[in-house]
């Protein structure tokens, strides 16, 4: 990217899997000026001498981030990445997502009173990617950690492969998390991320309870995307004995 002073900043490369796809890819978000590449290496041969690039953003899958962004990093670019040295930058879509914008709302107005509790469960997740989008929004709605307690364990070392060829893979990540800990704000916090499919038992791939001193909040979806997918908002007052607000976003 580079800052223009009609525009904050244009795109003036645009790396991807292939030339072809790079190219798919420009004319489909409309990058006028932008040049595919099918590297960071041959992008910034290209372009450093004739466009100042002040930052290069990285969105893809988290195993294919290291071969982006170190030959990015060697070159004194900034990156949207978590490395010393540079300019950084860390974007949390759930705090713009409306599913986890209202919850925080009913928060604040006091719509449960003072915070006690809450316990958020995720059913069919892995922590490097659902489960750490689920623990910021958990932060953003409620606040931070004062302490925390974890456990990781793997509880299913061999799973089958999506093409069933009668063969299993070995598992080296974690599917079980475990968060327990006290809130910034005094109220107790417990996570439960668990990588298993939901069951007709428990339905819900996300289930996310916040006890307060004058009501609850239970927040439910099928899917395990908290911040991406349509969720069941319900308030329940204590003082009406029952179900004063359900919404879905």
């Amino acid at each position: 990217m580079k800052s223009t002073s009609a525009s904050p900043s244009i795109t003036t490369g645009l790396v991807n899997t292939s030339l072809e796809s790079g190219q798919k890819s420009k004319e489909a978000n409309g990058l006028v000026i932008a040049c595919p590449y099918d590297s960071v290496d041959a992008m910034l041969a290209e372009k450093d001498g004739t466009w100042d690039i002040f930052t290069i953003v990285v969105s893809v899958l988290v195993p294919a981030d290291y071969s982006l962004i170190k030959p990015a990093l060697e070159a004194g670019k900034d990156v949207m990445t978590q490395e010393q040295g540079v300019k950084t930058a860390v974007v949390p879509q759930a705090r713009k997502a409306p599913p986890i914008i209202k919850p925080k709302q009913l928060v604040e107005s006091g719509a449960i009173g003072r915070i006690i509790s809450t316990n958020l469960k995720n059913g069919a997740n892995l922590m490097s990617i659902v489960g750490g989008h689920d623990l910021e929004a958990l932060a953003y709605v409620l606040g931070e950690f004062e302490t925390l307690n974890t456990m990781l364990k793997t509880a299913f070392p061999m799973v089958d492969l999506m093409v069933k060829t009668g063969k299993q893979n070995h598992r080296d990540i974690v599917d079980q998390v475990l968060v327990q800990g006290v809130l910034k704000s005094g109220a107790v916090a417990s996570i439960d991320i668990r990588g298993e499919q939901p069951s007709d038992v428990t339905p819900e791939g996300l289930c996310w309870e916040i006890h307060g001193s004058q009501g609850d909040i239970v927040i439910t979806s099928h899917s395990v995307y908290s911040e991406l997918s349509k969720l069941s908002i319900k308030l329940f007052d204590w003082m009406m004995m029952g179900i004063a607000q359900v919404c879905r976003i």
